[in-house]
């Protein structure tokens, strides 16, 4: 993994060129031009408005790029992975189960009156199981 420096002289590198390759790194990249000529090279009296044009950016997107630049420097600017679905919050295997025989017993059977008879049997607690 390259360190934040290294990742610096690319995003600098690239820029001076002319081009912004996508990959890894793409919205890296993206961030850090965007804010670049937030933070560097337009002076602090110049409006917001006007960053907003410049950029092609929302009021609340720069906003936020400042925030985030101004608490983690240049390490606040880089994407943040998405979260992943926690095993807990999945539907045990068991329950699936007696969902599939509830279907193979009637097959016309909706999803919606499959979770609502294993609520109301006390298989599931209600709202454990969403279509």
């Amino acid at each position: 993994m390259r360190t934040l420096l290294k990742q610096r002289e690319m995003i600098e590198s690239g820029i001076s060129l002319g081009y912004l390759p996508f990959g890894p790194d793409h919205g890296l990249l993206m961030g850090y031009c965007h804010f670049r000529s937030i933070a560097t090279e337009t002076p602090i009296r110049v409006r917001r408005e006007e960053i907003c044009a410049q950029t092609g950016l929302s009021e609340r997107t720069v906003r936020r790029y400042v925030a985030q630049y101004r608490a983690q420097g240049f390490a606040g600017l880089q994407p943040r992975p998405k979260a992943s679905r926690r095993s807990e919050d999945a539907v045990p295997e068991a329950l699936v189960q007696e969902a599939i025989l509830l279907r193979r017993e009637v097959p016309r059977r909706s999803v919606s009156q499959i979770i609502q008879i294993l609520e109301w049997e006390g298989r599931a607690v209600p709202g454990q199981i969403k279509h």
